[in-house]
């Protein structure tokens, strides 16, 4: 059984064990998850244009058909996220189901936090050791130590 510390945030993320105890610990990468698609513009991941709306609207007494664009709310990068964040914890369940996992330390961009948030299943909560709202995915061992144990 052991401590795990996940870094990430909506295009990287990092899964590391921790070896030692207090001020000898060090981090081992178990494994690294990448989204390249987090990164890429909305318009780059779709071919289509947005639709257009015709509807009547009566101008000077005569009736006319208007021609508007459709704006969508689709955003697809959004659901690209989320099947990251469900890959993310797929691999944290994994260990857990193993029983490598005793308890673990959540290190994400605050935006992909609460993505991530909504994907762990309950039996993966409850050993949730503590929450950090800050990016490191691109930090240093030392850097991630200090903000998963503070002093």
């Amino acid at each position: 059984m052991a401590t795990y510390v996940l870094v990430a945030d909506r295009a990287r993320a990092r899964i590391m064990r921790v070896r030692g105890r207090a001020r000898a610990r060090k981090l081992e990468e178990v494994e690294s998850l990448v989204c390249p698609v987090a990164r890429v513009p909305a318009r780059a991941l779709t071919t289509d244009r947005t639709g257009r709306v015709f509807e009547r609207g009566i101008r000077g007494g005569r009736s006319r058909l208007q021609r508007h664009g459709a704006e969508s709310d689709y955003d697809p990068r959004t659901v690209e996220i989320e099947r990251f964040a469900r890959q993310i914890t797929r691999s944290l369940e994994r260990a857990r189901r193993a029983e490598e996992l005793d308890d673990w330390v959540l290190i994400a961009a605050p935006k992909f936090l609460g993505v991530l948030r909504g994907q762990i299943k309950p039996a993966l909560r409850k050993l949730i050791r503590g929450e950090v709202s800050r990016d490191l995915s691109r930090a240093d061992d030392r850097q991630i130590l200090e903000a998963a144990f503070p002093a």
